[in-house]
């Protein structure tokens, strides 16, 4: 075979390149018929407290799923290169310039930060009468825009969260905030002859009762949310998050089953109740001792002793005066 000379040359000014190693799930879809749009995403430098999560790299994200972003040197230069004239002894000769040195790769990694914990701390907590006093509080905007992780994701734990805005700050409610709005919710419903799971699908049925009850309508709206954002039955599924909310309102880290069991019971419409057993929330639950009962820490949105939720008459708007 015969071979010839290829005049190569340098770029006096290089390029700013990195080269990114795709995983072949990613590549799949930036090569198909509808490719998504891709995010870089880090946390933000002037959130005021460090992450609880070991996730300090910037993250690329889809739609639904999330991906570190590594930095890896290698032990050989790779030149990106394009064809040019490059000067030789003959004068001008087709050739190939190295525009750019790439002297490491990126590399993409499932990520292991915990979403739902960075989104806790960039939340309020709020138990039903006064906004919490910090300057944490944050627009959805702003935590969605600066969270490291997809926006699917984050959507997810927004609505395991009960998350809600009010006033350009984001709020996570306590159980016990949740437990008082929930047995409001239980009685109008009863009140009216509707059945909660079709008043699930009713929006207006909660901003009504928000208006009566004083409290924040995006409060309310959060926990019908709440009541329909995973696939399967409603019923079922909103028997079992009512289970955390119980234990979630306990002020110790377990209760009774007694006590659970009829304080659970007391919160659900006549026919789900026979739902209501022991081994459906037994994947969530520490069941070992055969008289308590305690929600599995990793597994409850209620990750901190919620403060007990006291009564108030003020509407919500004077509530949140301070945090506005």
């Amino acid at each position: 075979m015969e071979s010839r000379e290829l005049p190569f040359a340098l770029a006096h000014e290089q390029a700013a390149f990195r080269l990114l190693e795709l995983p072949d799930e990613l590549l799949a879809l930036l090569t198909s018929e509808h490719p998504p749009t891709l995010q870089i995403k880090s946390k933000g430098t002037h959130n005021d407290q460090a992450s609880s999560s070991t996730n300090s790299f910037a993250v690329l994200c889809t739609d639904s799923k999330t991906y570190q972003i590594r930095q890896v040197q290698t032990s050989n230069s790779l030149h990106i290169v394009q064809q040019s004239p490059v000067p030789g002894q003959d004068g001008l000769k087709d050739g190939l310039c190295s525009i750019a040195t790439c002297p490491a790769t990126l590399e993409l990694s499932a990520n292991s930060s915990d979403v739902g914990l960075d989104l806790k701390e960039m939340l309020v907590r709020w138990d039903g009468d006064e906004s919490t006093k910090t300057t944490r509080g944050q627009s959805r905007e702003f935590i969605f825009a600066n969270l490291p992780a997809s926006n699917g994701e984050i959507t997810d734990k927004w609505s395991q969260f009960c998350a809600f805005e009010v006033g350009d700050r984001s709020y996570t409610p306590t159980a016990s905030a949740i437990l008082n709005a929930w047995k409001a919710i239980h009685m109008a419903a009863e009140a009216e002859g509707q059945d909660l799971a079709v008043v699930a699908s009713n929006p207006a049925f909660f901003e009504k009762l928000a208006e009566e009850e004083g409290l924040p309508a995006a409060f309310l709206e959060a926990i019908r949310c709440r009541m329909i954002y995973q696939n399967g039955g409603l019923t079922q599924t909103t028997t079992s998050w009512l289970a955390e909310v119980v234990l979630g309102s306990s002020p110790g880290t377990s209760l009774s089953r007694t006590v659970f069991l009829a304080s659970w019971h007391d919160l659900l419409p006549e026919k789900w109740k026979t739902l209501a057993t022991l081994d459906l929330i037994k994947p969530f639950t520490n069941q070992s001792d055969p008289t308590t009962i305690a929600w599995r820490e990793s597994g409850s949105a209620f990750s901190i002793a919620p403060s007990k939720a006291a009564s108030s008459n003020r509407k919500w708007h004077e509530r949140f005066k301070k945090g506005r």
